[in-house]
């Protein structure tokens, strides 16, 4: 027990352990993002944005229909007047820009775009804060100070970050449109290493001043103002109507996105836009009150303008789904929640030892290896279900701890899995068959382990040859051997094709058992049959041996079940696969009592009550044998004939009556068995006994047993 405890302490470790490392390494990362992608993608694709956020895409649709009436884009600034004239007749709650303005055009342009911001007055311009690497050409450009009058208007001044974004360079708006807008909000966004958008800073810090995001600013904007405080894993806004916590992990904000939002293309706004200020408010493509209340992300999702990105969602996410999924989130409360570490490096503990114990265990391969898979697939889809529900469990590394667990327990049994048989081969192969002992060894049976004993109920059969001591008197040694050997060779195979075990040969004497090494419920049945089936074997038997010369041969069977001790017993040096115990000693002494009744087969009473009515059983007597303080009810077992039956019910009646002292209707009832069958040596003994009782009276505590003084 304490080498199998150490084996597994030893694998759970080694497999736990090692996953660690390979997380601590940062080896699981790309394919935890993965899984994480996966769960994204399979648990939002279907999930609605909120119905107060809606996305005005510039799409493929809107380039091809403008660039026949304005050219290519960029588009005329007046355009997106145009929108947001539009979107102010529809009364949007807000205009939230994702294309950036930071280069001049025309100044008629230029003003015509800062007019209609103006005069929308919810309008929110996108802003460029990064983190920019010198070389000759931008040296001079980094770290430069942003204008005074931005700095004054926008940046924010109680934000507590404990690793802030800092960046280095800025893109801004032109001047007049950063002076005429609502807000300003950062739109960087950076990808994972592996080029996947999942996670932002809400802040960008330059010059040691602190910006917004752009969907945070529009969201700080409708609470009035905020104070920010980065605590453990969360960011704390506090806002005039209280606080929001926020997951936040290592500075950086996982965004939850939605595979449906409210979207329309620029070009059937544009469209509307025109029909409207010809005068024609009927059969407009898009009705501006489509957009009352709803605070619009206007975004690209054509190809040309180049903000497509690749998102758990999607390859080509349009940039502005980002920025619309974080202000959904932010505005619903809906965050993503990742598990703590001690969760996960108790899980991926947990999980590593459970598959370990599951592949230690003393059952078939195939069942060890279905358990251990079936515990990796639950952890799967709790992971994918509790991701339904916004919890972020780590999938890769306690599964990795749990697959670790996993390879390590099939090497060790691939390893010591054909040694255990080849041990297995030399305990039993003398004992059963090769049939049996394939079972065995498919079936891993722990009562072969157990070199210690352990106690397990049996039915065991001693069979003797009777008078062989008189009969090898006549024999030399060789045809001594050469009778046994004929013997052997028929009725061994008998026991074998039953599920029998072969404890030992005993000179002439077989001693057998049956229930283990594979554990049959029906082992008494299985015994009673063999034994019956070795007595009608004894025919083809003697004629073998009448062919060599040989004498024929008779042959008696003791069977008891009990309880004894089974196991691997011996020295160090040789073991023998036996079974131990007064269970054994009694099947030996039944073995003996079948001379003195003039039978083939004597049972014992917990043999023959487990038979139900396989056989005809006869009931022969109640004996002490010698040896034993206890009293045994014992049977004769002989097949299901109708002579056998009747033999049977006399016998039993006449027992009965026996036992009742009633001796004259027993004897009268033996003698209609000597009737039927003559020689009956029972039923000569009962009425011998039966007269003597008659004359000489038992003692009033008389139990009817019978006491043997001799073996």
């Amino acid at each position: 027990m304490k080498k199998r405890f150490k084996l597994l302490l030893l694998l759970w470790l080694a497999s736990f352990v090692l996953a660690t490392f390979l997380k601590l390494a940062g080896a699981l990362k790309p394919f935890e993002d993965m899984m994480y992608d996966y769960r994204m993608k399979w648990a939002f694709s279907n999930t609605e944005a909120p119905r107060e956020v809606a996305v005005l895409l510039i799409d493929e649709a809107s380039l091809k229909t403008l660039d026949t009436i304005v050219g290519r884009w960029p588009w005329p600034r007046s355009i997106h007047g145009e929108i947001l004239e539009f979107l102010s007749i529809g009364g949007a709650r807000a205009v939230v820009y994702d294309v950036l303005f930071t280069e001049r055009s025309t100044p008629e342009e230029d003003l015509a775009l800062v007019e209609k911001t103006k005069e929308n007055g919810r309008v929110f311009h996108a802003v460029h804060l990064f983190i920019d690497v010198e070389d000759e050409k931008n040296k001079n450009l980094l770290n430069r100070p942003l204008p005074e009058d931005f700095v004054k208007r926008y940046a924010l001044k109680e934000i507590y970050l404990k690793k802030p974004y800092i960046t280095n360079n800025y893109a801004l708006p032109y001047r007049e449109l950063y002076q005429s807008t609502k807000g300003i909000g950062v739109v960087e966004f950076a990808p994972d290493p592996d080029g996947t958008y999942r996670r932002t800073p809400l802040f960008r810090v330059y010059a040691g001043k602190a910006y917004p995001s752009m969907s945070l600013s529009v969201f700080i904007d409708a609470n009035g103002s905020v104070r920010a405080i980065e605590e453990g894993n969360r960011l704390n806004l506090y806002l005039p109507e209280g606080k929001l916590s926020v997951p936040y992990y290592d500075g950086y904000y996982a965004v939850k996105m939605y595979g449906k939002f409210d979207a329309y293309s620029v070009s059937g706004v544009i469209h509307s836009m025109r029909q409207i200020k010809m005068g024609n408010f009927k059969d407009l493509l898009i009705n501006p009150e489509e957009f009352r209340d709803k605070v619009v992300f206007v975004g690209a999702s054509a190809v040309g303008v180049e903000d497509l990105k690749k998102t758990p969602m999607s390859p080509t996410t349009p940039g502005v789904f980002l920025h619309a999924s974080i202000y959904s989130n932010l505005i619903k409360k809906d965050f993503l929640i990742f598990a703590q570490d001690w969760v996960q490096y108790l899980t991926s503990g947990v999980l590593s030892l459970l598959v370990v114990k599951f592949m230690l265990l003393r059952r078939g391969l195939p069942l060890r290896v279905f358990l251990s898979v079936f515990l990796l697939v639950i952890y799967f889809v709790v992971c994918f279900t509790a991701f339904k529900f916004n919890l972020v469990l780590d999938l890769t590394y306690p599964s990795s701890a749990g697959l670790l667990g996993f390879f390590m327990g099939l090497f060790y049994v691939g390893l010591s899995e054909e040694r255990e048989k080849r041990r297995i081969r030399n305990t039993l192969g003398r004992y059963v068959s090769s049939a049996v002992l394939a079972d065995v060894l498919s079936k891993g049976e722990e009562v072969l382990l157990a070199e210690k004993g352990v106690e397990v109920e049996l039915t065991i059969m001693f069979s003797d040859i009777r008078g062989f001591t008189d009969i090898s008197e006549t024999l030399t040694p060789e045809r001594v051997v050469d009778m046994l050997n004929t013997y052997f060779d028929q009725v061994v195979d008998l026991i074998f094709e039953s599920g029998g075990t072969v404890d030992k040969f005993i000179g002439d004497a077989i001693l057998a058992f049956w229930g283990a090494p594979i554990r049959y419920r029906d082992h008494r049945v299985r015994a009673v049959s063999t034994a019956i089936k070795m007595l009608k074997t004894l025919e083809s038997v003697n004629k073998k041996l009448s062919e060599k010369g040989l004498p024929p041969i008779k042959v008696g069977f003791g069977i008891n079940t009990d309880r004894v001790v089974l196991g691997n017993i011996g020295s160090k040096k040789r073991l023998d696969y036996t079974v131990i115990g007064d269970g054994v000693n009694l099947a030996s002494r039944l073995e003996g009592l079948t001379k003195f009744y003039g039978v083939d087969i004597v049972l014992s009473e917990n043999t023959a009550k487990g038979l139900g009515e396989s056989f005809v059983l006869r009931k022969l007597d109640m004996v002490r044998v010698k040896g034993k303080k206890e009293a045994v009810s014992i049977y004769q077992a002989m097949e299901d004939t109708e002579e056998n039956r009747k033999l049977a019910q006399l016998c039993n009646q006449a027992f009965e009556e026996y036992l009742k002292r009633n001796w004259d209707g027993a004897t009268e009832l033996y003698k209609a068995v000597l009737e039927l069958r003559p020689e009956d040596k029972t039923a000569k003994l009962f009425v011998e006994r039966c007269n003597f009782y008659k004359e000489n009276p038992p003692p009033k505590d008389w139990d009817g047993v019978w006491t043997f003084k001799e073996k």
